[in-house]
């Protein structure tokens, strides 16, 4: 953003057509609604996601909680629980990759229009 308010300020010093200093705040004005989006976007999408993934490693603590109690009374044997804990992973994580997708498809279009 300081680099195009510096092209700006020397385009008054060489005396520019009215026309070019013009188009370059209209340029300008482009970029800074186009970061001010980028940023309302970047919270808008963040937060709720937060959430979820906070959500899903709950889910995850309690399935190595859960499994570390069974392993301990020998309930389960070692392959189960570290196949349990790589099939939970799995899950947090297609899940969290489904909802962050689903949810930044629904805030762009929202904050496209």
């Amino acid at each position: 953003m300081r680099i195009y308010w510096n092209i700006l300020r020397q385009s008054h010093l060489s005396k520019p057509s009215l026309v070019k200093r013009i188009e370059l705040k209209k340029v300008i004005h482009n970029i800074s609604d186009y970061f001010n989006w980028v940023r309302k976007m970047l919270n808008n999408t963040t937060i709720p996601m937060t959430g979820i993934k906070l959500l899903s490693e709950t889910g995850m603590l309690f399935v190595i909680i859960l499994g570390s109690i069974l392993l301990k009374n020998n309930e389960i044997p070692r392959e189960t629980f570290i196949m349990s804990l790589i099939f939970a992973n799995m899950l947090v994580n297609s899940f969290q990759k489904i909802t962050s997708f689903h949810h930044t498809k629904i805030m762009f279009e929202k904050n496209y229009e």
